[in-house]
């Protein structure tokens, strides 16, 4: 049935911090407003939220008769987000209509999500916009000052590196998104709740507001299995680290049993670690892992292109694990019963449905989950924490026991937390970052700082205030099919935190021993290569230059076996960099194989040798590299049709690359400065100038 009034809000997010703003604003409308005359039999509810990609058909945006709310991000050189690559394919089909394709009743706000210090700045909200406007739609009036231009309404651009970050946008955008909406459509909606029209951002943030938005899900304890001696001391340490660790393994693995295919998402399969090398020595600073997988299902076809991803389904690190037991006091084998919160809350008004991924939810509605297992799968305790969350945790305080002690700290903890949740002047948000983002603050590190608030969280309510589960993280395939193989760097870095902080992904995976089993998936994802062009099977494909400094090396590396498996006697050239010849030169003797079979020209930077050790504007990276060899380039770019593909960190490689070969046309090809900038766009408009890069 077409539903007689919604509100759509569609997201793409990469990260999962445009999908958490989206959540949010679709809590923030079922507590707002409701449906006037809602007739009984429609089952639709007021909002309906989902990724882009879920969005289906396209056709259907023209059917909407309330307003549709993007929220996205912008991943690459301005791609979108992967679960949006779908649904941004086919609203950009050059056969859609202009101006017919939507009617102009249809009515949509964007708000984009980005950081101003990259390039591509919130390119995909931008043309997103000037999208649904060429194809007929009409922007809601929504008041945004930060957009482009004045004209921009309905178009907000949230920047990370404001002095105010997100919020100097979205105190903006979301109080006027819903008196924009009650003001256009009020035949077919009207406000509830206690919050008065119109509606101010403080109200939006105030604690009983965001108290009022939980929960989630519909949570209930279920049946307890014993598993040992839980030993507690005043009801929140452990006495005996060793008895909780075997614990949570043993309730883990009985959990994990559950599922006979990884829990989360549905994509992905059982993968197994075969060998994990390292390549780099032990005495240097960065340990670089090859790692080599097998499908467990050996029936499972592993037939991809280069270009491809493993995307890797990380868990929690054994010490997170036990840390977050530890600082909570609850007990790993408490069984909770999870499920999709759908009920009624007002005649003709439903909630949005946060459905847990994956099989999750099917297994956690009948016999329950451990929170051993949630702490270890579905929590994410490394993740860095957000405003939201400090709102949200400072909402626990409706769940303290009465006759509790302690009432100066228990106030204390209060205000600490609505103060950072609601940082929203330049002060109060650099104090926010001063203690969350800078220290690289985690989850668990913030739960020890507020022991009491911590203490009054019922244990079946962890997983309506953590945030889960954490993000899978795409890995290069650096190997041609069917073989998967990853070249990993793990991630380590200090700040003033005590313990240095670790990259999950890569630390999960480091860590894994020969036959351990690996939650993952093979995909292409939408910022990834098209090498296509470059793999036909004629003796001689056209010539690629390929710049992959570090890790960024790892698609050639896939791409050259292929090739060299349909066409032996194709050519490439390599700039490849990194910072010491003897200690990070990865797969250094396969490309001086392949250059000595005339394959491969290889040229290499070194950025920490030759007394380069200290002063950075001394060091030699790969665009220095492709300026002193202008002749190479233009001999594959100008004169054989070749491409050029780039892999590395989106910062400052890819624009000073881009630059070092516009310079080498010039040099090498003769061309001006207006005929070289041309030809290098040339190139990215046809495919043959291609990036892949990572923030």
């Amino acid at each position: 049935m077409v539903p007689s009034f919604r509100i759509v809000i569609i997201y793409g997010s990469q990260t999962g911090t445009a999908r958490g703003i989206a959540e949010r604003l679709a809590l923030q409308c079922c507590k707002l407003l409701r449906l006037r005359n809602y007739p009984a039999d429609c089952p639709t509810s007021l909002i309906h939220l989902c990724c882009a990609n879920d969005y289906t058909p396209l056709q259907q945006l023209a059917h909407e008769p309330g307003p549709v709310v993007f929220v996205c991000s912008t991943t690459g050189c301005g791609d979108p987000p992967d679960n949006m690559a779908t649904f941004w394919r086919k609203l950009m089909n050059v056969r859609l209509p202009e101006g017919r394709t939507f009617p102009t009743s249809l009515r949509f706000a964007v708000l984009g999500v980005g950081d101003s210090s990259y390039k591509h700045y919130n390119y995909v909200a931008k043309k997103l916009y000037r999208r649904m406007v060429h194809l007929g739609a009409s922007p809601l009036p929504v008041s945004m000052a930060l957009a482009d231009a004045e004209q921009d309404i309905g178009l907000g651009l949230a920047d990370e590196s404001a002095a105010e970050g997100l919020v100097a946008c979205l105190q903006r955008f979301m109080p006027s998104l819903w008196n924009t909406v009650l003001n256009h459509y009020s035949e077919s909606v009207q406000p509830i709740g206690s919050l008065a029209f119109p509606i101010a951002w403080d109200a939006l943030e105030s604690s009983e507001f965001i108290a009022s938005l939980q929960p989630r899900f519909l949570v209930r304890r279920v049946r307890k299995i014993e598993c040992g001696e839980l030993n507690l001391i005043n009801g929140n340490h452990y006495r005996n680290e060793e008895v909780l660790t075997d614990m949570i393994e043993t309730t883990v693995a009985r959990d994990d049993a559950l599922f006979k295919t990884p829990a989360m998402p549905s994509a992905a399969t059982w993968f197994v670690i075969r060998a994990n090398e390292r390549i780099t020595p032990n005495n240097y600073y960065q340990d670089t892992r090859l790692i080599r997988l097998e499908a467990e299902n050996k029936d499972l076809p592993l037939d991809f292109l280069p270009g491809c991803v493993l995307q890797v389904q990380p868990r929690n690190l054994a010490e997170d694990v036990l840390g977050f037991f530890k600082v909570t006091g609850l007990d790993p084998n408490v069984r909770i019963s999870v499920r999709t919160l759908t009920k009624e809350l007002h005649p003709g008004q439903h909630i949005v449905s946060f459905t847990l991924p994956g099989r999750l939810e099917q297994v956690c509605s009948s016999d329950g989950i451990s929170l051993a297992w949630l702490a270890t799968h579905y929590f994410d305790l490394n993740s860095i924490p957000t405003r939201a969350f400090f709102s949200e945790f400072a909402a626990a305080h409706k769940w303290r026991p009465t006759g509790t002690k302690n009432d100066e700290r228990v106030a204390m903890e209060y205000d600490r937390l609505k103060e950072l949740g609601q940082a929203c002047t330049p002060d109060a948000v650099d104090d926010f970052y001063d203690y969350v983002n800078r220290p690289r603050r985690n989850l668990i590190e913030v739960l020890g700082d507020f022991p009491c608030t911590t203490s009054f969280i019922p244990a079946e309510q962890w997983i309506n205030i953590l945030p889960g589960p954490p993000l899978s993280r795409p890995y290069s395939i650096a190997s041609a099919s069917p073989t998967v193989e990853l070249l990993v760097a793990v991630v380590t870095y200090r700040t003033r935190m005590l313990t240095p902080r670790r990259g999950l992904a890569s630390t999960y995976l480091a860590r894994g021993k020969v036959g351990t089993r690996v939650s993952a998936w093979i995909s292409r994802p939408s910022y990834g290569f098209d090498f296509s062009y470059n793999l036909s099977s004629v003796p001689r494909p056209p010539p690629c230059i390929l710049i992959g400094p570090g890790t960024g090396v790892a698609p050639f590396r896939a791409f050259i076996q292929y090739q060299h498996k349909s066409s032996p006697q194709a050519f490439n050239v390599l700039f490849f960099g990194c910072r010491f010849s003897h200690r990070d030169f990865y797969f250094e003797e396969e490309w001086r194989a392949l250059e000595a079979k005339g394959c491969l020209k290889l040229v290499t930077a070194f950025s920490r040798e030759g007394g380069r050790l200290t002063t950075a504007k001394n060091r030699t990276y790969v665009q220095h590299r492709i300026r002193e060899n202008p002749e190479l380039v233009w001999s594959v770019l100008g004169e054989a049709q070749g491409s050029v593909f780039i892999a590395g960190n989106a910062k400052n490689m890819p624009a000073a690359v881009r630059e070092a070969i516009i310079e080498a046309a010039k040099t090498g090809g003769g061309l001006s400065e207006y005929e070289a900038e041309s030809f290098v766009s040339n190139l990215e408009s046809s495919g043959r100038y291609q990036a892949e890069v990572w923030m």
